[in-house]
């Protein structure tokens, strides 16, 4: 008999699938489908909530699943749904096999309440706000003190409203094990995690729009019915369904798919909802693999939902992510315990954190205030962590000893002997501020961030001069590329000679006998500085005394590399210098290189002409060929650039292996050679050093070139899509042009299918030339994670707060975090254990990267 009346037209179907041992299990279509419309009503008929989420969860996914993990998971829906019957079977008297009941379980026990010392109480009224001064209040745990859960050696899963935060996700019932197996690959474990695994977006499904009135770049929701379905065979298989709605026709391809599930699902006449992206094809309209439910009954006239969009967990489909996740948000968020203390609360207006991650699983509007408050409130806790360990990290190395390199200002008697020019005012302030951390007692970490061309590589140059002059100490320079490493060589070459000291080149390609040579005179310390590639990193080469290492372009080198690199001395660390030519947004630069110092140099040198930017339409390549051809007669040199080194068949491109033959009938009197990132490193060298010689005339390439190119009688710039390029690596990529005594001209060709919005953001090139404007712009548009890339030092990815918009609160959570650093600079005070916790349980394990990186 089942637990709820209302279950009894649920359990007929699994009763039906579980016959002559589960024979009729493939007869069943839809399966999960069908089981979630009856619990729908069971819910509405007063069946007990907490049945209903543990069926939940086991529905989630049923139809994916392989026949042996379907079979458990029917079994254990009719043990639950019939009141307790355990998972066998045996044969009734009809003859068919079918689940025998046995004695319920008892009711789940009590919500636990907190621990004698941890009081969810408060603050008394003379501890309330943060004080510098004193250990920051905040909680002993997360959550409401629970056991730790020792798994079950009988292999028995728990339902979901029995769980603690502590409990392995492996022991829910509603998580198979495959399941389990890739979360836990993703670092989601326990409850705790999975509550905390916050989505990246949400999608607003509560509105259906017609096909008429879908426009290119819109997230949409479409119903209509299958009019066509059908393989179509080229060189990349895809499903193409045509969908109607009585005002247009939608194509939706799918390119990834079961064949039997599109002939299924998706056959002629069959009702469908659609979510996803809209792309045009001239007039055709297209969605890519978008998300596609099935209407039946009375489903028909209804709109949709608020829908929280995860982070992709490889081998999870997005819809049994979701359903886990918010089924364990609706029975176990209440179990958050918040250890942000009321008066922090109240400072910075955040919302208690219980309801903000219920709401945050089970949104119900997307623009109501409670959506907003909850978001501040996550935002905040991710940026607080995110700065926390960013200082942390900085301290610890602050706190260890360094080499105190007795340098005072001689950086100016240098520049005097050394450069053919006098360093501009942004150069002297950032030289200042590099020789007061080399002549500290702790070790050096600072970024040098400035714009193409500004002088970074002689500021860094000037400062290993004054580290070898000053202190006798060697310096190394790590590059990217080859051709970036041997640019640094020349420019140390003419710099070091003046003061009367030696420089070298080490890289992939310098013979056997001349790199044996190198590492006997930098063990010796006949080499004051050497430039290299990866080579540097190699165990053999080692330095006689190593005090400055200087990193260019160092979000192009992972975490481990760097280690190594600083290993080179074992008794106490060397000074750090990187460097970027990427313009960063001050909001950015705080969530991903708070751990560092930084120093900005916002200022051309004199006689610097800036670039001309121009925008042209597909349709005028000819007007742009005819500039290149006038810079060509002139004995200048052109690149031309594409986003995709081959053709794709979802993306609709120009490609720049296919475009070279075309490009090189177009400018036939001149050499025209081709440039990518899956030729071999030897390849690509040799085509850069051939047009570095100006035997080239014409380099296609794509985004390779963004880095690592000085060839001042390259003078046009020419970007083929360029509105498929971020504004930050437009600017990037035209700062390779006008780095001579002639003027650049940098061509941006949108697209064919580029429209308004595309050609305003271009036009952002073709008025500015600052670097730092078209960064946050860039950042505006893009976001973050595109602007820059995740930094490769373990900072996790920033789901919920938005440094566009939350740079107030940014401010915010680093104040408080200053606060606390300065009352507890390790955060080792018994007080602040739960915080720390807290804190690996973020950044899972990877604190200590950090700290090297």
């Amino acid at each position: 008999m089942a637990t709820s009346p209302a279950l009894d037209p649920f359990l007929r179907p699994l009763r039906f699938a579980a016959r002559n041992d589960f024979a009729n299990l493939g007869v069943l279509k839809d399966l999960e489908g069908t089981l979630g419309r009856l619990l729908a009503r069971a819910d509405g008929e007063g069946c007990p909530p907490q049945i209903l989420i543990d069926l939940r969860a086991l529905l989630a996914g049923l139809d994916d699943l392989d026949r042996g993990e379907k079979r458990a998971r029917v079994t254990a829906m009719i043990r639950i749904a019939e009141g307790g019957a355990e998972p066998t079977l045996e044969t009734p008297s009809d003859g068919t096999r079918g689940p025998r009941e046995k004695p319920r379980p008892s009711a789940p026990p009590p919500s636990r309440p907190p621990p004698a010392d941890v009081s969810p109480t408060p603050p008394a009224p003379d501890e309330a706000g943060p004080n510098p001064k004193r250990p920051l209040p905040v909680a002993r745990s997360l959550f409401r003190a629970a056991p730790k859960v020792t798994p079950s050696t009988s292999g028995k899963r728990q339902p979901m409203h029995e769980a603690e935060p502590a409990t392995s996700l492996a022991k829910l019932v509603g998580v198979g094990p495959k399941t389990a197996e890739r979360l836990a690959a993703k670092g989601i474990e326990t409850v705790q995690d999975a509550l905390f695994h916050l989505p990246m977006r949400y999608e607003d499904r509560s509105q259906l729009t017609s096909i008429a009135d879908l426009r290119p770049g819109d997230r949409a929701h479409v119903q209509g019915v299958v009019a066509a379905s059908a393989l179509r065979a080229g060189r990349k298989r895809m499903w193409e369904v045509a969908v109607r709605d009585g005002t247009g026709v939608l194509s939706c391809r799918f390119f990834r798919f079961r064949r039997q599930d599109m002939e299924s699902r998706l056959a002629v006449g069959t009702r469908v909802r659609l979510f996803g992206a809209v792309t045009f094809f001239g007039a055709q309209k297209q969605m890519a693999h978008p998300d596609v439910e099935v209407v039946r009954g009375e489903d028909e006239t209804a709109g949709g939902d608020v829908r929280p969009v995860y982070p992709d967990v490889e081998g999870v489909p997005s819809t049994t992510l979701r359903k886990i996740l918010q089924n364990l948000a609706q029975v176990l968020a209440a179990k958050v315990w918040d250890p942000m203390p009321e008066s922090w609360r109240e400072t910075f207006h955040l919302a208690p954190l219980a309801p903000a991650v219920h709401a945050a699983h089970l949104p119900t509007d997307v623009d109501a205030a409670a959506l907003h408050a909850l978001r501040r409130r996550l935002a905040f806790d991710e940026l607080f962590y995110l700065q926390l360990a960013l200082g942390l990290a900085r301290g610890d190395r602050e706190a260890q000893p360094g080499l105190a390199q007795n340098v005072d200002s001689g950086w100016r008697e240098l520049a005097e002997r050394a450069l053919p020019f006098s360093p501009t005012r942004a150069q002297s302030r950032v030289l200042d501020e590099i020789a007061e951390d080399l002549a500290a007692a702790v070790p050096m970490s600072r970024m040098v961030q400035g714009d193409v061309g500004s002088g970074k590589t002689a500021v860094a140059l000037l400062a290993a001069g004054l580290v070898a002059q000053a202190a006798g100490r060697q310096s190394c320079l790590l590059a990217p590329t080859e051709i970036l490493a041997e640019q640094h060589a020349r420019s140390a070459h003419d710099v070091f000679a003046k003061l009367g000291l030696q420089t070298a080149l080490l890289t992939g390609s310098t013979p056997s006998r001349a790199r044996a040579a190198l590492v006997r005179a930098c063990r010796r310390g006949d080499v004051s500085l050497v430039v290299g590639t990866h080579a540097l990193l190699e165990p053999d080469v080692q330095f006689k005394e190593l005090g400055l290492v200087i990193i260019d372009e160092q979000h192009r080198f992972g975490v481990e590399q760097r280690a190594r690199l600083l290993a080179k001395r074992e008794d106490v660390p060397p000074d750090v210098l990187v460097m970027t030519a990427t313009p960063i947004p001050r909001t950015l630069t705080l969530s991903l290189y708070g751990d560092l110092r930084l120093s900005v140099i916002d200022e051309l040198p004199p006689g610097r002409t800036p670039t001309e930017t121009r925008v042209y339409p597909a349709r005028q390549a000819g007007k742009v060929h005819a500039e290149a051809r006038r810079a060509l007669r002139a004995g200048r040199q052109v690149y031309i650039v594409f986003p995709l080194v081959e053709a794709s068949d979802q993306l609709e491109l120009k490609a720049a292996s296919e475009a070279v033959e075309e490009l090189r009938e177009v400018f036939s009197a001149h050499p025209v050679e081709l440039l990518h990132g899956k030729m071999r490193p030897d390849e690509k060298n040799e085509v850069m050093r051939r047009f570095a010689r100006g035997e080239v005339g014409v380099l296609v390439a794509t985004t390779v070139i963004e880095v690592g190119v000085d060839v001042p009688n390259a003078t046009v710039m020419i970007i083929e899509e360029a509105d498929r390029f971020g504004l930050s690596q437009l600017h990037q990529l035209r700062g390779r042009v006008g780095r001579g005594t002639h003027p650049g001209l940098c061509l941006l060709v949108a697209g064919k299918g580029a429209g308004a919005e595309a050609s305003e953001r271009l036009s952002v090139m073709a008025e500015t030339t600052d670097g730092f404007l078209i960064a946050e712009r860039d950042l505006q548009i893009r976001g973050p994670g595109e602007v820059l890339g995740t930094r490769q030092s373990g900072l996790p990815d920033l789901f919920v707060a938005d440094l566009v918009a939350d740079g107030q609160l940014l401010e915010e959570a680093r104040g408080a975090v200053e606060a606390l650093l300065e009352s507890d600079p390790q955060l080792i005070s018994p007080d602040h254990a739960s915080l720390r916790s807290e804190l690996e349980r973020r950044f899972a394990g990877k604190l200590e990267r950090l700290r090297a990186g």
